[in-house]
């Protein structure tokens, strides 16, 4: 992966456990408009709660662990989050994301000249070419020390996916 700078991975740990059940329900009614009684289905999917060692227990928050509806309900509640990050990409594609390196330019500059200076129809010593020559092969070698374009920006790419 040539040009990658930073790779950043994170982990929602206990995410499907701790989805707020009234922001869940906002989000649904903002972005789906269900009626009164798909909206009442999903409450009750919702607030379903779980039994743990014999003892039934309510539930708060979270979305039920294999429950059908809770890999749709967790992407929808983290939409916001992707259109943040789409926001985010657009912001910086706006940006260059490089521009050439000034200090390469004057060096390749130099040599450019050099190279004029022998090709000039004047009379010129042999010691004098072998020194515009040993300044060509000077230049040359710190031009391959020195990078060509200078990173000035950033480019996103951004994936999200569920593992459990």
């Amino acid at each position: 992966m040539m040009g990658i700078t930073w790779i950043i991975e994170g982990d929602i740990k206990g995410y499907f456990d701790n989805i707020d059940h009234k922001i869940m329900a906002k989000i649904v009614q903002e972005r789906l408009n269900p009626d009164r009684t798909l909206m009442g289905l999903i409450w009750k999917f919702l607030r379903a709660g779980y039994i743990e060692e014999r003892e039934f227990k309510h539930s708060i928050l979270g979305v039920p662990q294999g429950g059908i509806l809770s890999p749709i309900l967790s992407n929808l509640y983290l939409t916001l989050f992707d259109e943040y990050i789409d926001e985010l990409k657009k912001e910086y594609e706006k940006l260059p994301i490089s521009t050439r390196n000034p200090e390469y330019r004057k060096v390749e500059w130099k040599i450019g000249n050099l190279k004029d200076k022998l090709t000039r129809p004047k009379k010129r010593t042999e010691e004098e070419i072998n020194s515009i020559k040993e300044q060509i092969v000077k230049n040359s070698i710190l031009l391959r020390t020195l990078p060509s374009a200078i990173r000035i920006g950033t480019k996103i790419h951004y994936v999200r996916y569920a593992d459990d």
